[in-house]
C-alpha cells in the first residue's frame, strides 16, 4: 500500500511539473516557423554580434524573463530558470547563447502559467562578471540589453516542438554605458557650439 501511495504522489508531481508552461530557450540552431533575426548585438542591430571577449574581461549571459498575462508589465517580470552564457570568441554562431551544461538545458519553465494561458516574455543580457543580475547592471550603469517583449501562449496537447520556440523574439543590441552616451552628447554640443561661432 505504501508503495502504491508513493507511486501516486510521484505521478502527480510529474503531471504538475508538465502542467507549467515550457519554453525552448534557444535563439539559433532550430528551424523557426518565421524567419527573422533573433541574435544579440554588441553595438547596434545588424552590427557586431555579441560574443565573449578573448581576454575574459566580461561574462555575457542571457536570461528569459516573463510575467503572466498578455502584454504584462515588464517591471513585474521574473527570471525563468538559469541564465545561458553567450558563445565564445571562436564560435560559428556569434550573437547566440549556449544552454550547454545548464541544469535546465534548453527548456525554461514559466511557473504559474499553464497550457492555453498567455505570458509576456523578454530576453535580457548583462555582464555577469561585473553584476550579479540584470537589475544590478541597469542600476549600476553597466552595459545591458533587453529584447522587445512579446506574447507567448503556452501550447496544449501534443503541440509540435516549434510551438515552444522563441518565435516572437527579435534581434536587439546592448545599451551603451551612460558615460559613452554623455560623451556623445558633449561631443555633439561642442560641434554645434563650434558651428555657431563660425
Amino acid at each position: 500500500m505504501k508503495k502504491l501511495i508513493a507511486v501516486a504522489v510521484l505521478a502527480m508531481a510529474t503531471v504538475a511539473g508538465w502542467a507549467q508552461g515550457t519554453v525552448d530557450f534557444r535563439n539559433s540552431g532550430v528551424s523557426f516557423p518565421v524567419v527573422a533575426d533573433r541574435l544579440v548585438y554588441a553595438d547596434r542591430v545588424g552590427g557586431t554580434k555579441l560574443i565573449q571577449p578573448e581576454d575574459g574581461s566580461s561574462q555575457w549571459v542571457a536570461a528569459l524573463f516573463y510575467v503572466k498575462g498578455s502584454q504584462g508589465d515588464e517591471h513585474d517580470m521574473v527570471q525563468a530558470g538559469s541564465a545561458a552564457t553567450m558563445r565564445g570568441p571562436v564560435t560559428t554562431s556569434p550573437g547566440a547563447w549556449s544552454n550547454a551544461g545548464l541544469p535546465d538545458g534548453n527548456n525554461r519553465v514559466l511557473q504559474g502559467v499553464v497550457g492555453g494561458e498567455t505570458a509576456t516574455l523578454q530576453v535580457r543580457v548583462w555582464d555577469a562578471k561585473a553584476f550579479g543580475s540584470w537589475a544590478e547592471a541597469v542600476a549600476g550603469g553597466g552595459m545591458w540589453g533587453a529584447s522587445a517583449h512579446w506574447d507567448y501562449t503556452v501550447p496544449t496537447g501534443t503541440a509540435p516542438p516549434s510551438d515552444y520556440y522563441l518565435n516572437g523574439l527579435r534581434a536587439f543590441a546592448l545599451v551603451p554605458e551612460p558615460s559613452v552616451i554623455a560623451l556623445g552628447v558633449l561631443g555633439a554640443a561642442g560641434l554645434l557650439l563650434f558651428r555657431r561661432r563660425k
